[in-house]
């Protein structure tokens, strides 16, 4: 392939030219495909969701360990008022 800023002849296997470094390239090869509306509007929902339950799992564990902080707290209070240990409140 001719590289098209130096005009140096490199091998067709080459992607870098190298006399000067340049990106080689073929014009008539274009490996990527323009998407449609409903493919981006589906990658948009698979994204916003992804990210919605990462919010809702984080959420969702501090939730769980409010209620567990509350639960322990009422069984330590529960237990000393049981046993008859004055805690000073």
């Amino acid at each position: 392939m001719k590289c098209p800023r130096c005009k140096t002849v490199n091998d067709n296997m080459r992607t870098i030219c190298t006399k000067c470094g340049y990106y080689l390239y073929k014009n008539d090869s274009d490996p990527r495909t323009r998407m449609t509306k409903e493919q981006i509007a589906q990658m948009d929902r698979r994204i916003i969701w992804g990210k919605t339950k990462t919010v809702l799992k984080w959420l969702w564990r501090v939730i769980v360990i409010i209620v567990m902080v509350y639960w322990i707290v009422m069984i330590f209070l529960w237990a000393s008022s049981y046993l008859g240990v004055d805690l000073g409140f």
